[in-house]
């Protein structure tokens, strides 16, 4: 027995944890930040139609942006431990000092 499908099940359940934390995180800076832009268009006076959009697709498309940077973030610095483990200084020795 391989433990590899244990790995790369590890890996799935890793890879969702870290898009859900970029969701939510996603979630509560766009929400930060439609409360800002709020703030400053009631002191303004107002609501102009053409920022509708802006606030209906705020806070989904900071949401899963958010999520895949993340999940990108995760896979490049997991590249960067593999590295690490093996020896590798990303030149392309290997050598052990």
């Amino acid at each position: 027995m391989s433990g590899a499908p244990q790995k790369r099940g590890a890996a799935v359940a890793r890879m969702l944890g870290i898009g859900a934390l970029g969701l939510v995180g996603g979630a509560l800076l766009a929400l930060f930040v439609q409360d800002l832009l709020a703030t400053l268009l009631v002191r303004n006076g107002g609501v102009s139609a053409w920022l509708l959009p802006i606030f209906t697709f705020l806070m989904p498309v900071v949401s899963v942006a958010s999520a895949v940077a993340a999940v990108l973030v995760d896979r490049r610095r997991a590249g960067v431990r593999a590295d690490e483990d093996r020896g590798s200084d990303h030149a392309g020795d290997t050598r052990w000092e």
